[in-house]
């Protein structure tokens, strides 16, 4: 948890989605002290990623990186990928996420140790059973959230599920081949 930095917005309300899990870190012991944030205020991140030792490769070189450059566009793909399933399946995309994953906090890999040195604090928010102005709920688990996107589909009348990740029939899709990510992500 040492590159995150969550907290408390000053300028945004916590949405009803965040209230139950919000409500439950701020009850937590070791928080920092309540005059250095606004408890009532959205709590961020929503989820987190690997950002560091991140390797990238350019001119045949691979470079660790670390932040929110690495963080971003791995999630960013696995909501993509669950997405182009969906759309396999003939399912709608999810749309805005954030609700989904306050509803399906056992789809991600919650993460409970660390911190993230916020409000002048030595050690910060601390990383806490579910949501956590740390990490989050956790990193996106693609197998788990796949499914729990399937079930969310079906119950709301959108088909049977997330089909397998084959490429849908007849050309169907985004002209790339649809790939899950590996299971231990």
């Amino acid at each position: 948890a040492a590159l995150s930095g969550g907290g408390f917005s000053n300028y945004f309300g916590r949405p009803s989605f965040q209230d139950e899990a919000v409500k439950a870190y701020l009850k937590s012991p070791g928080l920092p002290k309540s005059r250095l944030y606004n408890s009532s205020g959205a709590g961020f991140p929503d989820l987190a990623a690997q950002a560091r030792q991140f390797d990238t490769c350019t001119d045949d070189f691979f470079y660790p990186v670390d932040g929110t450059s690495a963080a971003c566009p791995t999630a960013s793909g696995v909501f993509a990928t669950l997405n182009q399933a969906r759309e396999d399946a003939g399912q709608p995309p999810l749309g805005f996420l954030n609700p989904f994953l306050y509803l399906h906090t056992s789809a991600l890999n919650d993460v409970t140790d660390g911190n993230n040195n916020y409000c002048d604090e030595p050690d910060g928010f601390p990383a806490a059973k579910g949501w956590d102005a740390a990490t989050g709920l956790g990193s996106p688990n693609f197998p788990t959230l796949k499914q729990a996107a399937g079930a969310a589909a079906a119950a709301a009348g959108h088909g049977p599920g997330v089909a397998s990740s084959a490429p849908a029939p007849g050309g169907r899709g985004r002209g790339y081949r649809h790939r899950e990510p590996p299971a231990a992500f």
